[in-house]
């Protein structure tokens, strides 16, 4: 069981938990992203999205919850490298010549 509030704070939205889901572990490759729960929140959680959509809140605390966030983030930090600016300038010299 899980529960989500979405409040304003300041100029953003803020999703807030109210409890932590009791689900024991919830698969990497079903999970899309992730985000903390505000400062200002009640219960500080991690609240994971699924690709089905579903929202989970898990305790950031867990030692699953902190692989899944560090395999989360290497994930968006691979899809959203650029390539090196050395093999730009091999492909535009090869082009070259």
């Amino acid at each position: 069981m899980f529960v989500i509030f979405t409040a304003p704070y300041g100029t953003g939205v803020a999703d807030c938990c109210f409890q932590l889901t009791t689900v024991k572990k919830i698969p990497l490759k079903m999970v899309v992203s992730y985000t903390e729960t505000h400062t200002d929140c009640a219960v500080k959680a991690i609240i994971l999205l699924t690709k089905k959509g579903k929202k989970f809140c898990v305790d950031p605390d867990a030692e699953w919850v902190k692989s899944h966030v560090a395999a989360l983030d290497r994930r968006i930090n691979t899809t959203t490298a650029k390539p090196a600016t050395t093999n730009s300038t091999t492909l535009s010299t090869t082009k070259l010549l």
